[in-house]
């Protein structure tokens, strides 16, 4: 078909289809995602606070590194070697966590079970984070039949309620405060 009738500067042939037309998600995929949508939830929101630990991490590992280079004690060297290759670490299993990639689910439990030793909020966290993976709600998020019904039901979002909002606020609020009283003894 080298000198053929294809014309290479036609627009493509594509079937739209109408509203009515367009398949939609079979009753049973739905039913599984909206009973699951919190857990879905639940699990993204520990790609959150990997972020931000590793966002902790990267902070401390770049402060011991430039104390190093002016000449403070060699164990802030060690520190940033540490630190930085695990925040990078970090980084990448939150986005596969973000995705509710099944890749990501073994180093999630090996990291939980790490931070279980951060007593007190650390152990009751990481508590919660290996019941959702390793529990019920873990094997079904994870499963290829959850993520079929995640593509047929885009259109389903989990929203967090007002209440939980207001506490998380409240809480970061407090803690500002508490930073800014700190900062202002010490100055």
């Amino acid at each position: 078909m080298l000198f053929g009738t294809h014309n290479p500067y036609l627009p493509p042939q594509v079937q739209v289809l109408e509203p009515e037309e367009q398949t939609s998600a079979p009753p049973q995929l739905e039913a599984l995602r909206r009973k699951y949508l919190h857990y879905e939830a639940a699990i993204r929101s520990i790609s959150t606070l990997y972020w931000l630990l590793a966002l902790t991490f990267i902070g401390v590992g770049l402060s011991s590194l430039v104390a190093y280079f002016v000449g403070e004690a060699n164990y802030h060297l060690l520190a940033a070697l540490v630190l930085l290759p695990m925040s990078v670490g970090l980084l990448h299993l939150a986005r596969r966590l973000a995705r509710i990639d099944v890749r990501a689910k073994l180093p999630t439990i090996v990291v939980s079970v790490f931070l279980l030793l951060s007593f007190p909020f650390g152990t009751l966290l990481n508590s919660y984070v290996l019941y959702l993976l390793l529990g019920p709600p873990g094997k079904v998020v994870f499963s290829a039949r959850y993520r079929q019904a995640v593509l047929y039901t885009p259109h389903l979002r989990y929203h967090t309620p007002w209440y939980l909002l207001a506490a998380l606020s409240a809480v970061v609020g407090a803690l500002l405060v508490a930073l800014g009283v700190t900062w202002q003894r010490v100055s």
